[in-house]
């Protein structure tokens, strides 16, 4: 019977995650078309300049303590008031960083406008530090139904509010305070679901037995902050704030639906696979159900936007946007690894082998940075090009790590995720074949989504992929 429950606590959570992700990056979504129509690439090439210092911020706000509550079995409130004081602190300390270090920054990209930018957008860590704790108990409750509804009313309210001030020329301030917004509302909205009351206590013994595991998590995200943010670093010292807007604007629609599809999945997996550390044979089970499902839908989303980014920035964006097509081509193909890379890197933690997580991440981030330093040598092009490279690279290391501490090979993922792969291949190919006939983007579009959607399902069904049978028995 308590199998049972859980079962359907794990549906539940993962429908209301995915109901969060989809409805608020669907809103997101729409919301910031209107706004990129207002604004120039340059703009968000400005905020985009500045992305990876808030993003080494965030990271070290959170230290991997989340992770690390998450997989302690026997956590305490000392533990939580513990680890909320010190995120805290490290906000306030990282916000005094930054409203100094905006100075030197701009001098780093010759541009005075990023003072005034950095100094305001920093204020989200404050903000942001409020919430660690119970976003963090939400997630160990499986609590998705209420961190949907506060998503929800952030992404509308702060997207409205980003429109009038992009109708208003703020200009990159449009986007700032669109985020900053979002976040005040996203923190209030969960101290009102959670209304926890930390304690005044700071465990060094709490503190101390924590960061043995997330000091690790840490590291490794420091390591993945600096990498997948150091592009904007490089284009926008290199190349101008044009150039940069373009490659952020494109990673950003490319990325969103694989990290938010696997982040949905990937939320709602880890505290139950957690909690099959010691069932090796159920946890391999669970592990392919969960890769499995995220490969098989986000398999095609990313194919469709290679094979049809010409009519769709063109229809979303405007020609003023066509020069960012090509980027977004090749970045769509980089992010179909994202669930494979992100569901191993996830197994040697729920294993307690943080360890082995750091070790991959460093190995990894010496690759990439290898790549990164050959392709700015050429054109802003090569830089995505190397991101591609480097995905294929991301996930043969990551396999290894995981096969030092499991029975799970190389061949066996392989032969999981095949049936997705061929039929993204095919559908890549058709699409391709129809839509190069077409010459109206509107025609294109619709008839390109076809193709792809009804190829992929065929291949599905022909390889009897479970994932298609369920989704259909739901329909």
């Amino acid at each position: 019977m308590a199998s049972s429950v859980s079962s359907k606590k794990q549906k539940s959570a993962l429908i209301w995650n995915a109901v969060e992700r989809f409805s608020t990056q669907a809103i997101h979504l729409i919301l910031s078309i209107i706004i990129a129509r207002l604004l120039n690439p340059s703009d968000y090439g400005l905020v985009a300049m500045v992305s990876i210092f808030m993003a080494i911020a965030q990271t070290l706000i959170d230290s991997g303590f989340s992770n690390a509550l998450i997989q302690k079995q026997n956590r305490t409130e000392v533990d939580f008031s513990t680890i909320f004081h010190f995120n805290n602190f490290a906000s306030l300390f990282l916000y005094i960083v930054l409203y100094f270090g905006s100075i030197p920054i701009s001098k780093f990209y010759d541009s005075s406008e990023l003072i005034p930018v950095l100094r305001l957008f920093a204020f989200n860590l404050i903000i942001q530090g409020l919430s660690i704790i119970q976003q963090t108990q939400l997630i160990i409750e499986l609590r998705f139904k209420d961190k949907a509804k506060i998503s929800l009313v952030a992404v509308i309210i702060s997207g409205i509010c980003g429109i009038i001030m992009a109708y208003n020329d703020f200009g990159p301030y449009a986007l700032v305070w669109q985020i900053i917004i979002m976040n005040a509302i996203t923190t209030i909205g969960i101290w009102i679901m959670k209304p926890w009351k930390p304690m005044l206590v700071f465990s060094l013994s709490s503190f101390r037995t924590l960061f043995k595991f997330s000091s690790k998590i840490m590291i490794g995200g420091l390591l993945h902050s600096v990498y997948t943010n150091i592009y904007s670093l490089i284009i926008g010292k290199i190349y101008n704030s044009a150039a940069l807007g373009l490659y952020t604007k494109a990673n950003n629609l490319s990325k969103t639906p694989s990290l938010q599809i696997a982040t949905i999945i990937d939320q709602v997996s880890y505290p139950v696979l957690c909690g099959l550390q010691n069932d090796s044979v159920q946890l391999k089970t669970m592990f392919f159900k969960y890769l499995r499902l995220s490969s098989f839908i986000i398999t095609p989303i990313m194919i469709l936007l290679c094979c049809l980014a010409r009519p769709l920035v063109i229809i979303l964006l405007g020609t003023k946007w066509e020069a960012m097509i090509i980027f977004l081509q090749v970045l769509s193909l980089a992010y179909i690894l994202e669930p494979v890379q992100k569901f191993n890197w996830q197994l040697l933690n729920v294993h307690g082998r943080s360890d082995l997580s750091l070790k991959s991440e460093v190995v990894k981030k010496i690759i990439s940075i290898s790549l990164l330093l050959i392709a700015i040598q050429f054109d802003a092009i090569y830089v995505a090009l190397s991101l591609l490279i480097y995905s294929v690279c991301d996930v043969i290391i990551i396999i290894y790590f995981v096969r030092q501490i499991t029975d799970i090979s190389y061949k066996e993922e392989i032969r999981q995720l095949k049936p997705f792969y061929i039929g993204g291949l095919l559908m890549c190919l058709l699409i391709y074949l129809t839509i190069c006939l077409i010459s109206n983007v509107y025609i294109s579009f619709i008839v390109g989504l076809l193709v792809g959607l009804v190829t992929y399902a065929i291949i599905c069904r022909l390889f009897n992929c479970p994932e298609l049978k369920h989704i259909s028995k739901k329909l």
